[in-house]
């Protein structure tokens, strides 16, 4: 039953931020960057969110799925690696 609950206010949540105004999307960013801060700071400080981190980046790799995705990654690290200029 909670799990419906959750799962219910967050598909209604992320129907209003989709319906929501540009300030108020300007606003779920800043939060957005907020949490995303907040990972940092965990990986940094917590092994365990470490280890769970790691885990599910691992299984994700597992599955074909993964593909597509790291493919375009290597593509837009090799783009990056070759328009660097190491040499300043």
């Amino acid at each position: 039953m909670l799990n419906q609950i959750l799962t219910g206010i967050t598909d209604e949540v992320i129907k209003n931020m989709r319906e929501s105004t540009p300030e108020e999307r300007h606003r779920m960013s800043k939060i957005a960057v907020e949490i995303t801060n907040m990972g940092i700071q965990l990986l940094k400080e917590s092994p365990e969110f470490r280890d769970a981190f790691s885990r599910i980046h691992s299984e994700f790799f597992e599955y074909p799925e993964s593909e597509s995705v790291t493919r375009q990654a290597l593509m837009a690290y090799d783009k990056f690696v070759s328009n660097t200029d190491y040499t300043n």
